[in-house]
């Protein structure tokens, strides 16, 4: 089988995936899996697929988009996390390297995603979350 060379993505088109993205957020990140909803999801990420690739050089896939962007969102989760993680830590030294501009903005879109799972039975519970 012969694979076709996939062109990376720049951060520019990952500006403009982000940008494209923003109005279908609550349609794509919708964690409900029913007939409807997926629909709604297909039909989301079909206008993102036509707008993108109206505004864009590189012609991509509709796959190529759904992994692209959940890529994007595992590695801001660890970003915000790293630099979390960082702000915490004593011993003097410069401070952590602030969160880029991409991380920012898909943490200010799906803020849940982003909220730290706690337990009070956790052996690294440091005790920032509330209590229920």
């Amino acid at each position: 089988m012969d694979k076709q060379k996939r062109v990376n993505w720049e951060s520019g088109e990952k500006e403009l995936l982000t940008e494209i993205v923003t109005p279908f957020i609550k349609v794509i990140e919708n964690k409900n899996c029913d007939t409807n909803t997926n629909k709604s999801k297909l039909e989301g990420w079909s206008q993102i697929y036509k707008e993108y690739n109206g505004n864009s050089k590189t012609q991509r896939t509709l796959l190529q988009f759904k992994g692209e962007w959940k890529r994007m969102k595992i590695v801001a989760k660890k970003n915000v996390s790293s630099y979390k993680q960082n702000l915490k830590q004593t011993g003097g030294g410069p401070p952590p390297e602030s969160i880029n501009k991409l991380d920012m903005t898909l943490q200010s879109l799906m803020p849940m995603d982003f909220i730290k799972d706690a337990n009070d039975f956790d052996c690294d519970n440091d005790g920032s979350t509330k209590k229920v």
